[in-house]
């Protein structure tokens, strides 16, 4: 139910953050003969996967920290993203989730939802990918997923997201799934003449 500003009331919209998984659980999602993959929330247990693809230094091209050399720099980086959650449900202003495929539960990567604002309906999104799997459109739908998550689950105003104005791969993945933003678009037009 929406209130008389057409946004989900606050304990309803906190509700569903911490219990809907975008895109559902993985029963819902491998229904769909289109879906390939399926959220599952972030926890330790994926420690030894996310290493993995963490320290292939490709992913960190455009990130703003260094590749992880260790199992203990992976561990550092997923326990600061657990507890930026934090163990409260009202007010949490950022969320993460594994990135899974349904064919055999492989971890791909990892995507998070972060300045997420109530009171403005605005978030901010981010992801990774494990390099290895780049190219096989796993980047296009955690997207589309995300997008009908924050926008029709969570009934949110605004998504944007943040990248550095040489990263053409994240750029023409979100102009491709619809997403238009001014900085994003001026750009794109530029770079076209």
């Amino acid at each position: 139910m929406q209130n008389k500003m057409g946004i989900l009331p606050e304990a309803e919209f906190y509700r569903k953050l911490d219990k809907v998984l975008p895109g559902g659980i993985f029963e819902q999602a491998r229904k769909d003969p289109k879906r390939r993959i399926y959220f599952t929330r972030i926890s330790i247990e994926g420690l030894e996967e996310m290493h993995d693809y963490s320290i292939d230094e490709r992913l960190y091209k455009y990130f703003e920290f260094e590749p992880f050399k260790t199992i203990s720099d992976t561990e550092k980086y997923l326990k600061k993203l657990i507890d930026i959650e934090g163990d409260k449900i009202s007010g949490r202003t950022a969320i993460a989730w594994f990135v899974r495929r349904i064919k055999d539960k492989k971890l791909v990567g990892t995507s998070r939802l972060v300045n997420l604002d109530y009171n403005r309906q605005s978030v901010e999104w981010g992801y990774g990918i494990d390099p290895q799997l780049w190219g096989d459109g796993h980047i296009l739908e955690i997207q589309e997923v995300l997008k009908k998550y924050i926008f029709i689950t969570l009934q949110m105003n605004r998504l944007f997201g943040q990248t550095r104005v040489d990263n053409k791969p994240t750029i023409s993945s979100l102009l491709a799934t619809g997403i238009k933003n001014e900085g994003v678009l001026r750009q794109a037009l530029r770079d076209s003449k």
